[in-house]
């Protein structure tokens, strides 16, 4: 498994599941609980369009500077931020800003990134 978990949730999941955004949110939860994932992102298409995104992170990746750079904010270990793009495009932004922050934590020669759900 990878440092980085990603989740996407599209508007078209929330419409099938009968489920709104706030019902999204305790995923990133059960995520974390995943062996080795140190940051974990979840992506949701929010109804008047954009992509809220929620950021959690452990072992002192500090997730709120990616966060403020991307327009958001939040705690170290949480934080959360809103980008205005398709999801496709977010989820490189986002990933590309949090594999940075994993890397600038890594050790010489581990692996940095990998993908959850999507």
């Amino acid at each position: 498994g990878g440092r980085l978990a990603v989740l996407s949730v599209t508007r078209r999941m929330l419409e099938m599941a009968e489920a709104d955004l706030e019902d999204s949110a305790g995923l990133i939860n059960q995520v974390s609980s995943m062996a080795g994932v140190e940051v974990i992102a979840l992506m949701t298409e929010a109804e008047a369009g954009g992509i809220e995104v929620s950021l959690r992170s452990r072992n002192g990746i500090n997730v709120a500077s990616v966060a403020e750079r991307l327009g958001g904010g939040g705690h170290p270990n949480a934080a959360g931020l809103r980008l205005e793009a398709p999801l496709k495009s977010a989820r490189r932004q986002l990933v590309a800003a949090l594999g940075a922050a994993i890397e600038g934590t890594a050790p010489a020669g581990t692996a940095t990134e990998g993908e959850v759900a999507g």
